[in-house]
């Protein structure tokens, strides 16, 4: 198969695996994005829903408070000893009353609590008026407190409608209580308004006034006060306190009820202070919800999704802060993995075809230059055999120097088929172990000989230099490995470098960090940086390339390197060198 046809195929089949893979990878991240929505989702909810149980957590003490308030609190002062039972009637000079709660109370999520009596005039337990201002004032508040909070009665006269409170406001079977219908009822408005009858109002007013005089008086025991309270009068006064509804009018929160007393609408309740309430419901929550935002809840909103038990408000959760962080998901892991293994499958599959085309095309180009490094010195014994065979060849010396001829072409036939044939060993794993302990000078004086025979030939000239300090080291290689390596670096040096200017080849031996450095120089053209890159690579001339350069097919110094390393030395190029080219040859120290 041509290189391109592979590389198409190989292309094909990466363009098919990836678009499969693409294709998988967005399924299963579309369904992973979806389940992980749907977790955070469901994550979110439940923070949301833990946000609302503590904001209601924060609020709902406040609203159960006031919704278990009794009806009377709502009064500036009471009786103690007859809160249900004598709520109503006129005081007299001395008796002891009881501030109510109300009177003194500071809340800061609470405005004013106000009082809408039956026939819709306004009252404030905080802001008393008349001789029970008096007396607050000179206990329990300052005048610049209750003047404050009578403005504040007086702005909710101008937006509070009794009547449209009363038909907002839920009529359910809340606390009830019976009242003797003797009471007489301190406020004379109220009073008119429910006891329809003039006299029977002052009836019971004297009825009361003489039951007192009575108590006070020490015959009057106390079985017969029991009696009479025992035997109230027939139609008795009902107190029926409704359940406490948190309700919006126009931009203001309000916590009201109804209580019926006698079948007159009394509106009891207080305005919250809705920016307060906001911020302490946000601060309840900022664990969960650094910006929660609040509306009202109104009517149709009355279902929102997220609205709190306690009060008409509905939550905008905003940005939501999950206690602990979504875990990798499994999938993206799996996808990450697969994706790397397949791109690294790519990957050394284009390498191994690469380098097998590569090499493909390496051997193509050493079965030319092998056919044409062959074809000349066959060529040439043949037709010097075919000379001397025939007897042409008259002259002695013509006949001497076409022997020497033929001698030098086998003996490069022979040098070309041992370069073969020691690579293939190499690259088979077999070459033979024949590492031996040797002097450095005894080693380089066994290859000295043919090296400067070889350099003779092309009219060079080898220098050897050996340093003092490995003139008497040892290393522990096989000899004729390291001969056949200097031969071949030699050899190049004389075929590179035969037209330099200066004809030295230099071959130095000197002792580094425990090794044994042989560096042959010459000082030919040198080696450009492109070659240089391929210098060490087999089989690296074509056939074009071999006929136009110096006699050889690309293999030496691969095959110097091969042998080099199988002696744990190595073979290297040493750059920066000018003029000419110069190579190392490491060689362990024995």
């Amino acid at each position: 198969m041509r290189p391109l046809h592979a590389w198409l195929s190989f292309l094909a089949c990466l363009a098919v695996l990836g678009g499969a893979m693409a294709f998988t990878t967005h399924v299963l991240l579309q369904i992973d994005r979806q389940r992980a929505d749907a977790a955070r989702a469901g994550a979110e909810d439940d923070a949301v829903r833990a946000a609302l149980w503590q904001m209601d957590a924060e609020v709902a003490p406040l609203v159960a408070d006031e919704a278990a308030r009794p009806y009377f609190e709502y009064f500036p002062f009471y009786p103690a000893e007859a809160a249900y039972t004598r709520m109503f009637r006129e005081l007299e000079r001395g008796e002891v009353l009881v501030p109510s709660q109300l009177l003194t109370l500071e809340n800061d999520l609470i405005l004013l609590h106000f009082q809408i009596h039956a026939d819709d005039s306004f009252t404030s337990p905080q802001a008393p008026v008349g001789n029970k201002r008096d007396l607050a004032e000179s206990r329990y508040l300052r005048p610049e407190q209750i003047d404050a909070r009578a403005r504040r009665l007086d702005e909710l006269r101008a937006v509070l409608k009794p009547d449209e409170l009363r038909r907002l406001l839920p009529r359910r079977k809340g606390n009830e209580s019976r009242l003797p219908n003797e009471l007489v009822f301190a406020d004379d408005a109220w009073a008119a308004h429910h006891v329809q009858n003039r006299a029977e109002y002052e009836k019971r007013a004297q009825a009361t006034k003489r039951i007192a005089g009575k108590r006070k008086d020490e015959s009057y025991n106390t079985q017969q006060q029991q009696n009479e309270i025992a035997a109230p009068a027939e139609n008795p006064i009902v107190v029926r306190e409704h359940p406490m509804t948190a309700m919006w009018l126009g931009q203001r929160l309000f916590l009201a009820r109804l209580v019926t007393i006698d079948g007159g609408d009394f509106i009891q309740g207080c305005e919250l202070d809705w920016p307060r309430v906001q911020a302490a419901l946000a601060g309840a929550a900022r664990d969960i919800l650094p910006d929660p935002a609040f509306a009202p809840t109104l009517g149709a909103d009355s279902a929102a999704e997220h609205r709190l038990a306690s009060l008409p408000v509905s939550l905008k959760p905003g940005t939501v802060r999950l206690a602990t962080e979504a875990e990798a998901s499994p999938v993206r892991l799996a996808l990450w993995v697969a994706w790397g293994a397949v791109l690294m499958a790519a990957l050394a599959v284009g390498l191994v075809l690469r380098s097998t085309v590569s090499l493909s095309e390496r051997r193509a180009d050493f079965v030319s230059a092998v056919t044409h490094e062959l074809r000349t010195p066959l060529t040439t014994l043949r037709m010097y055999t075919e000379l001397l065979a025939t007897g042409r060849v008259k002259d002695d010396t013509s006949r001497s120097q076409y022997l020497d001829t033929m001698h030098a072409e086998a003996v490069r036939l022979s040098h070309l088929v041992e370069n073969v044939l020691s690579y293939a060993r190499l690259e088979r794993g077999r070459s033979r172990d024949r590492a031996e302990t040797i002097s450095v000078h005894t080693l380089v004086d066994r290859v000295a000989a043919t090296l400067r025979e070889r350099a003779r030939q092309t009219r060079m000239e080898l220098a050897v230099t050996i340093s003092p300090d490995a003139a008497d080291s040892t290393v522990r290689v096989d000899p004729a490995a390291v001969e056949r390596i200097l031969f071949n670096l030699v050899d190049n040096a004389c075929k590179y470098a035969a037209a330099a200017a200066d004809h030295r080849v230099e071959l130095t031996v000197a002792r580094d960090n425990g090794s044994m450095v042989i560096r042959v120089r010459d000082f030919g053209p040198g080696i450009d940086a492109e070659t240089a890159v391929r210098l060490f690579k087999p089989f690296r001339k074509s056939a074009q390339a071999a006929a136009n350069s110096a006699p050889g097919v690309g293999l030496g110094l691969s095959l110097c390197r091969g042998l080099a390393r199988a002696m744990g030395g190595d073979l290297r190029h040493v750059p920066g060198i000018a003029p000419g080219a110069c190579f190392e040859l490491v060689l362990p120290a024995a």
